[in-house]
């Protein structure tokens, strides 16, 4: 068995292919090849998860040795085909449903005592107790991603999103104080969290030293995929 999806390519870039073919130990193969961006993701997505449904139940393996390129949306994406392909049934062409995955509803907020924290909200019964993540965390800013163009990558990002089905994401920043005094660094300082969040520290004793940590997570949503 050979087969070949191809996305159809665009002046600004070439096309991704997936080669869906048998390993000698029964496995499935799916190989990637070509450049993995933006507009090459979401067609050679949908065929890699239609090769698997119609292997039923075979293991499957993915090749991405083949692949030349990968921008921002690629590097982002393609763990989802991954993922996406995990998560596809065993069985589907007898009727077995897919497991049930439980929902979960966690909020995440800064504690009074400056610990970065979490707590799940459960549909009956007391909460459960604050799970601590991280001490000695002053301030948390979320800005969200909104793709306006519709190209799965991030146009702008702001606090207060206009239309929810255009974001893809967020960006975290934390603003991290020592425990210990420094001998280094000035105790009042202004710390930049976001376009619309600015942060001014008050001199006070102790002279401790504060560092602001930033990260981007991407949300796995069909937005994310192209796919709205």
């Amino acid at each position: 068995m050979l087969r070949r999806a191809e996305a159809r390519p665009t002046a600004s870039m070439t096309a991704a292919a997936l080669e869906v073919r048998d390993a000698p130990d029964g496995r499935l193969v799916l190989a990637l090849s070509g450049r993995l961006v933006a507009e090459s993701i979401p067609e050679v997505w949908r065929a890699a998860l239609h090769a698997l449904r119609a292997a039923g139940g075979r293991p499957a393996v993915v090749d991405a040795a083949g692949v030349d390129y990968c921008d921002g949306a690629g590097t982002c994406q393609g763990p989802h085909i991954i993922a996406d392909l995990n998560m596809v049934p065993n069985s589907p062409s007898d009727g077995t449903k897919a497991s049930k995955r439980k929902l979960i509803r966690r909020i995440y907020f800064i504690s009074p005592s400056n610990a970065l924290s979490y707590q799940d909200v459960t549909l009956t019964g007391a909460l459960p107790d604050p799970v601590v993540l991280a001490e000695n965390i002053e301030q948390m800013q979320l800005e969200y991603a909104v793709d306006t163009s519709a190209v799965g990558t991030p146009s702008s990002f702001t606090a207060t999103p206009a239309d929810w089905s255009q974001v893809i994401g967020v960006r975290v920043k934390l603003l991290a104080v020592s425990s210990d005094p420094s001998k280094n660094t000035n105790n009042a300082g202004t710390f930049v969290l976001s376009d619309d969040t600015t942060v001014s520290i008050a001199t006070a004793a102790g002279n401790p030293k504060r560092r602001v940590y930033s990260t981007y997570i991407p949300f796995v949503s069909p937005k994310s995929r192209l796919e709205s």
